[in-house]
């Protein structure tokens, strides 16, 4: 009797987590820049020792109006309004790494959609999805515009909303673990 109460309490415990709706908490992990090349680029640093298991990219024309879902409305040809990929590291991948935006790691299981390269006038999004176990996990994001991106000095990179040096936005992140 003492087991099926006590599974009872626990398995109430549980569902109520579960069905909480509870969402991971997101931080500015993610930064964007140029490099010498005018190639854009990005950084993901997850905290010291948490794994990266999945991360996605979005980029959009923000003149192109929202649909009731709120997603923009494709015109005719949807490349030129949206650009987008989908990655998962399989296993997973621990510690902070660089990348081209628009060619993700190799080893990742990529799904893309749109043309790949940095357009005027675009807002890009890249999250991706960190932690050490399912409950104690968060969201890195990290969003810029062309123009963020162009605007930027020589060592500087774009995180939450404003240009930084890299030594900058590696210590947000540390604050943020």
């Amino acid at each position: 009797m003492v087991r099926r109460v006590a599974g009872a309490v626990l398995g109430a415990a549980v569902g109520g987590v579960l069905l909480s709706g509870c969402t991971p908490a997101q931080y500015p992990m993610v930064a964007g820049w140029l490099d010498d090349r005018g190639t854009p680029m990005v950084v993901a640093s997850p905290c010291d020792g948490d794994r990266v298991e999945d991360m996605d990219l979005s980029g959009s024309d923000p003149s192109v109006p929202l649909t009731t879902e709120g997603a923009r409305r494709p015109r005719a040809d949807t490349r030129t309004t949206v650009t987008a990929w989908s990655a998962t590291a399989g296993p997973g991948r621990a510690g902070a790494f660089e990348f081209p935006l628009f060619d993700p790691p190799s080893a990742w299981h990529v799904s893309k959609v749109g043309d790949q390269r940095l357009k005027p006038a675009f807002e890009y999004y890249v999250l991706f999805k960190g932690g050490r176990s399912v409950f104690g996990s968060y969201n890195g994001i990290g969003g810029f515009s062309t123009e963020d991106l162009r605007g930027l000095e020589p060592g500087q990179v774009w995180s939450d909303g404003r240009a930084m040096t890299r030594q900058e936005f590696d210590d947000r992140v540390a604050d943020a673990c």
